[in-house]
C-alpha cells in the first residue's frame, strides 16, 4: 500500500485528497509537522487530546 503523509507547504497543512486509511506517519513526522517533541504526543494521547480508542499505531507507522 502507498504511504500518504499530511504536510506543511508555504505555511498550509496539506491532507492528501485519500481514503484516511492510506495515511500512514511515523512518530518522527508528526514531530515535524507538529513542532513538538515526541513526549509531547506521547502526552497528547495520554491526556486524551486524542481519543483513547484512536491506535497510534493504526495511523502512524512506526
Amino acid at each position: 500500500m502507498k504511504r500518504e503523509i499530511i504536510h506543511m507547504e508555504d505555511g498550509r497543512i496539506v491532507i492528501p485528497a485519500v481514503h484516511p486509511d492510506k495515511i500512514r506517519m511515523d512518530e518522527a513526522e508528526l514531530v515535524g509537522l507538529f513542532n513538538v517533541v515526541a513526549p509531547t504526543l506521547r502526552a497528547a494521547k495520554k491526556r486524551t487530546l486524542i481519543p483513547q480508542h484512536f491506535d497510534l499505531t493504526l495511523f502512524i507507522s512506526s
